[in-house]
């Protein structure tokens, strides 16, 4: 269901642009209730809607939420770019560029930058590679003059990374002049980011009739027209294939998920894949590759600290005792802290083992106390068990067999400590930062450009409303499936290969789509999986989507099979490119859910069946 509050909610006037301009958030509620209307706010705890037009003003007190997703912040003041992206969305061609130019008043600024792109030709970087596309040869025969392709992908995409922010006033896009019909650009879009990877600025640009097209993008928000600013709020801020958060949430699970390579200056081709088990299937997952040249993920001296009941942080570590942790990290170009008390922190890890250059066995984690992976000859980590006591200069404090001992920082690989007897059990709202870093705590105000979360432990914390991309309901009425683990998993292969299920990715490492729907959240599993989860009765419904994984699943036919118990609730089959459709079931009185997927005709070649926002809905709130 979806419904808006009031035609005033749904526009707002904005008076120096003389238009009408939709700009709304989006609120999800536990019931499955989808409603847009125009900036919410938080009065005492309680999300508000106002009343506007002789339309009543709408409350939802937090556990009857499911999902919060806040509207695009306009860019303010000058547009001072980090990146520049151009790509071809949903184009299926490859990308081709023959030079882009970037003036700051009259200076060139792009040669000599860090380019990228999103697969080069052939896996050729040195003929095809993303530098090509700032190199100062405009000519556009890739035979003399050298340009960029990208293999035939949906979405292609190039991007420059500057070395400082600039305003850039003109850019000259220069396209290929020998291309054939199957490398010909039919149009693309450009995009000016900030270092926070905020949009600024965006334009579309179709069948360009020259060898080059002229752009003079605005350098103030106040040069933003009405079409400008409805660019940038429809497109949003544009995400990576691998952000921190996904990196972060593929560590947790412990999936065989590779990281891009980190490198100063050197392209690479790093390769992000689901690792399968067994022998020989009719079909194996396809690997998909990307060109990738960033800053990273995770920079050295930082940690990442996650702390409870599901948040997390990436920073360096200023102090550490037995009252709490204290955390520096960056948000919107400023730096913050936050002191986590010891008894919430579950986990402190360096960046060798999140990005998996340490292999650290999870078997070895105690449950009777806190366990320090540290390095040992080799760089094989060791499994110590004790009680942090907390750092005292380059050194961390633990107690083994009753004596305080320092343990090198230098050492210290992975931190994990016995989780709390009785955890946080109230309802909670998950806040993902613009930084893709996770902060939990009831929002207690929300007004204007300002907000104020309560940590679960009773701090404060201020945060501007542009700080705050999305917030989702932890322990409400609404429970993400993705969020369970399933009671029993079984496999039944066509042939001998298995391909285990994935959460919130697709068997190829893809963000999850069915059609042009995309899904944060979700489940990507293969023909012959059966998936079972024990509800102990304690919930009233179940909603999804359910359809076939964009481009991968194009030659797909499978059977999705909903189960209470023993009664069949929904069956969809599911074939090709058709678009998501929706599962919507009762499940009032039961105590074990099922999921099957069934082949379909076709062998199971293709059968990657997205099951696309799973929600649970409790009977009653916790």
């Amino acid at each position: 269901m979806n419904r808006s509050i009031g035609a005033g909610l749904g526009t707002l006037v904005v008076a120096a642009l003389a238009c009408c301009d939709a700009r709304a958030d989006t609120i999800q509620t536990a019931a499955g209730e989808t409603i847009t209307g125009k900036e919410s706010m938080i009065v005492d705890g309680t999300l508000v809607l106002p009343a506007s037009d002789g339309k009543p003003e709408v409350r939802f007190p937090l556990a009857d939420l499911d999902r919060v997703t806040f509207s695009p912040s306009r860019p303010t003041g000058d547009l001072k770019a980090r990146f520049v992206r151009i790509d071809q969305p949903g184009a299926g061609k490859p990308l081709s560029l023959a030079e882009v130019e970037l003036f700051e008043g009259d200076k060139k600024i792009a040669q000599g930058a860090k380019a990228r792109q999103s697969v080069s030709y052939m896996d050729d970087d040195e003929k095809w590679g993303a530098q090509k596309a700032i190199d100062g040869k405009t000519g556009g025969d890739s035979t003399t003059d050298g340009v960029t392709r990208t293999l035939p992908t949906g979405d292609p995409w190039w991007e420059v990374e500057l070395p400082s922010d600039a305003g850039i006033g003109k850019m000259v896009v220069w396209l290929r002049t020998d291309a054939q019909p199957n490398t010909k650009m039919a149009g693309f879009r450009v995009q000016l980011l900030n270092a926070q990877r905020q949009l600024l600025w965006t334009k579309s640009f179709n069948n360009p009739a020259g060898p080059k097209v002229e752009i003079e993008p605005p350098v103030h928000s106040d040069k933003l027209s009405a079409d400008d600013i409805k660019a940038i709020e429809t497109l949003g801020t544009v995400k990576g294939t691998l952000p921190l958060a996904a990196l972060v949430s593929a560590w947790i699970r412990d999936e065989k998920v590779t990281v891009p390579a980190e490198t100063s200056g050197q392209q690479s081709t790093s390769t992000v894949v689901r690792a399968a088990r067994g022998g020989f299937s009719a079909e194996a997952p396809q690997q998909q590759t990307a060109a990738v040249k960033s800053a990273p993920l995770i920079a050295d001296g930082e940690w990442l600290i996650r702390f409870e009941p599901d948040g997390f942080l990436v920073g360096k570590i200023t102090s550490w005792n037995e009252q709490g942790l204290s955390v520096e990290f960056q948000l919107e170009r400023h730096p913050r802290s936050i002191v986590i008390p010891t008894a919430a922190v579950i986990e402190v890890s360096s960046k060798d083992v999140i990005m998996k250059t340490l292999s650290l066995d999870r078997s070895q984690i105690s449950t009777e106390g806190d366990t320090v992976f540290a390095k040992a000859e080799g760089n094989a980590l060791q499994a110590v068990v004790g009680t942090v006591k907390g750092i005292e200069g380059e050194s961390l404090q633990f107690e083994f067999q009753g004596k305080v001992r320092g343990i090198k920082l230098a050492r210290v690989a992975s931190i994990m400590r016995k989780r709390a007897a009785n955890p946080t059990a109230s309802t909670q709202a998950l806040v993902q930062l613009s930084n893709a870093m996770r902060l939990c705590g009831r929002p207690k105000s929300l007004s204007g450009s300002t907000a104020v979360l309560e940590l679960p432990w009773q701090q404060p914390f201020k945060l501007g409303r542009s700080s705050m991309k999305s917030f989702s309901v932890w322990n409400g009425r609404a429970v993400a499936l993705t969020d369970l683990e399933p009671s029993g998993v079984e496999y039944t292969p066509f042939l001998d290969r298995v391909l285990p299920y994935s959460t919130n990715e697709s068997l190829t490492g893809s963000p999850l789509a069915i059609g042009n729907a995309t899904y944060e959240r979700g489940l990507c599993v293969h023909s012959g999986t059966r998936l079972t989860y024990d509800l102990g009765g304690a919930f009233e419904k179940l909603r999804l989507q359910v359809g076939l994984q964009k481009e991968d699943g194009l030659r797909g036919q499978a059977v999705v099979r909903i189960k209470g118990d023993d009664s069949v609730l929904a069956e969809k089959p599911v074939a090709g490119s058709a678009p998501a459709e929706t599962v919507d079931v009762s499940l009032a009185g039961k105590r074990m859910l099922v999921i099957e997927i069934d082949y379909g005709d076709g062998l199971d070649v293709g059968d990657h069946v997205v099951i696309g926002q799973p929600v649970l809905v409790r009977t009653s709130t916790p």
